[in-house]
Formats: C-alpha cells, sequence, structure tokens
C-alpha cells in the first residue's frame, strides 16, 4: 500500500511541475490579426503616362475586385474589416482634380476657377500596438487657372505630408509626425469612426484643438457646429468607376460645411466646399486610386 501511495504522490508532483513550467506567454501581446489584401496589384495607370496640363484630361481606370487573399501579421491592431474599408496599404495611391472658384478681384459678379492635381501615397507604415502609423505624402500642381486667378490657400500647392494613427475602429489624423513610444490621440483629429453608418456623427477635435499648446485637458464643445455627421449612402460616380457602399460626411461649421464622400474599399473619393458668406469653394474628385500592398 505504501508504495502505491508513493507511486501516486510523484504522479501528482510530475503533472504539477509541467503546469508550472509551460510557458504562458506575453500577458500584452494581442492575438495576430487578419489582413485581407490582393497578392499581386497591378498599377492601374503606365508608367509612362501622364496628365496634360493644357487639356487638363485624367487617365481614368477601372478599380481591383475586393481583395482575395489574406495574410496574418502577428501584432497589427487595425483589423481587417477596417484595412478592407480604408486600405492604408504601403504604395497605396490617390489622386484628384480638385477646381477651386472665387469673385473676380476686378468684378465681384464674374466666377473664376482655378484646377489642381493632388496625389496622396502611402510612404509607409509602422505597426506599434495597439497603434497603427501611416505616413502620407501629398504634392499638389496647379493646372490651369482663370486670368486673375491669385493662390488664395484654396489649394496649398507643393508638397505635404500627415500622419494618420489607427486605434482599433479609429483613425486620428496628425500633421506633426507621432512619436511611436509615447502616442498622444488627444493631440489629434479624429478623422474617422467605423464602421461609417447612416446617422453616425462624431467630433473630429472634441477632446482638443489640434493646434493648442499646451493641450486642452477638458473636452471642447461640439454640439452643432465642429460635428461631422454621416447624413447619406449609396452609390457615387466618379471617372474612376462607380463605386457602392459609399457614405456622405458632413462637417457642422457656421462659414459653410465640407462635404466629402467614403466609399468603402477606396477611401474619400471626392469633396465639395461653398462658402456661406461669398462666393468661394472647391469642389475635389477622384480620378485614379491605386490599391497598396502589406509589408
Amino acid at each position: 500500500m505504501a508504495n502505491k501511495q508513493w507511486i501516486a504522490f510523484l504522479l501528482l508532483a510530475t503533472v504539477l511541475a509541467a503546469c508550472e513550467s509551460r510557458p504562458e506567454g506575453p500577458k500584452d501581446t494581442p492575438a495576430a490579426t487578419t489582413i485581407y489584401y490582393s497578392p499581386t496589384p497591378p498599377s492601374l495607370i503606365p508608367a509612362t503616362a501622364a496628365v496634360s496640363p493644357s487639356t487638363e484630361s485624367f487617365i481614368t481606370a477601372t478599380i481591383l475586385p475586393p481583395h482575395e487573399k489574406e495574410v496574418t501579421l502577428p501584432g497589427t491592431f487595425a483589423g481587417p474589416s477596417l484595412l478592407k474599408t480604408f486600405p492604408l496599404y504601403p504604395g497605396a495611391s490617390w489622386a484628384y482634380r480638385k477646381v477651386g472658384y472665387s469673385q473676380a478681384p476686378d468684378d465681384p459678379n464674374k466666377i473664376i476657377r482655378g484646377t489642381a492635381a493632388i496625389t496622396e501615397t502611402v510612404a509607409g507604415t509602422l505597426s506599434k500596438p495597439p497603434y497603427r502609423i501611416v505616413h502620407i505624402l501629398g504634392d499638389k500642381t496647379m493646372l490651369s487657372s482663370d486670368p486673375g486667378w491669385e493662390e488664395n490657400g484654396t489649394f496649398g500647392l507643393g508638397n505635404y505630408e500627415y500622419w494618420y494613427v489607427v486605434l482599433g475602429d479609429q483613425v486620428y489624423l496628425s500633421y506633426a509626425q507621432p512619436d511611436p513610444e509615447a502616442i498622444q490621440t488627444r493631440r489629434m483629429l479624429l478623422e474617422f469612426q467605423f464602421p461609417l453608418a447612416m446617422g453616425a456623427q462624431w467630433c473630429p477635435s472634441s477632446l482638443e484643438k489640434g493646434y493648442l499648446t499646451p493641450p486642452a485637458e477638458t473636452p471642447a464643445p461640439c454640439e452643432f457646429a465642429g460635428m461631422r455627421v454621416v447624413d447619406g449612402e449609396g452609390s457615387y460616380q466618379t471617372p474612376v468607376g462607380d463605386f457602392d457602399n459609399c457614405f456622405r460626411m458632413n462637417d457642422q461649421v457656421n462659414s459653410g460645411g465640407v462635404t466629402r464622400w467614403f466609399c468603402e474599399g477606396v477611401g474619400i473619393v471626392a469633396e465639395k466646399y461653398d462658402h456661406a458668406g461669398s462666393q468661394f469653394g472647391f469642389t475635389q474628385e477622384l480620378v485614379r486610386f491605386t490599391p497598396g500592398k502589406p509589408q
């Protein structure tokens, strides 16, 4: 009997030792996230193609079919649904045609216009759990303008950059390069709150105005003025093609809100602004989209 008890004790001790020695894994490391992408997305515009400033003609293209393949990238926190909705992959590029209008300086009853080409590209991404940082490089080039047109900030010509910081289903916008070791979303603008849906609304700068120094510690008021509201959904037609699952967003401001259309799988496809007190504004439309590819 003593031998059987001793053997039972040894077996129990062995099991307990095995349980205690089993690695638990990092407690703060989340499970891997599945990201959808097209395995070899071709460029949608020939490398030799160019926009002619004289004719303002733009290359049209056919958007790739929905993402087909999936890979697993450990530690990536931008979920598959968000990246499928807003494809912020390295190399992704959006080209727009922007037309501004204003009163002629010598005749307030005359409207003059200027046209610019805009290109924005995902230059790189960095996964820093729980954040994903996306670096955007942009360029604005004047194509044509009526006599008397003066650049007054409608286009902001030249090169520029900004960053998206993705946290869960929220996409923040920062004009200053974020420090990956000390990201402060309260210093940024909440650009998108996914999933988009009819009637959704949020305050882009609900916690603070992004340019305040030092940053505000209390929420900035946002009831009507400053609110971003999703007030339309459906399809949208552009020179690139027709898109489904599109949402119209309006920024409620006293001087006249900016209206933008966001289409799933592409991003922003159009923008429009009309000043409430004078004949001044712009329209902007997508003319080319090139999908990117995960690193």
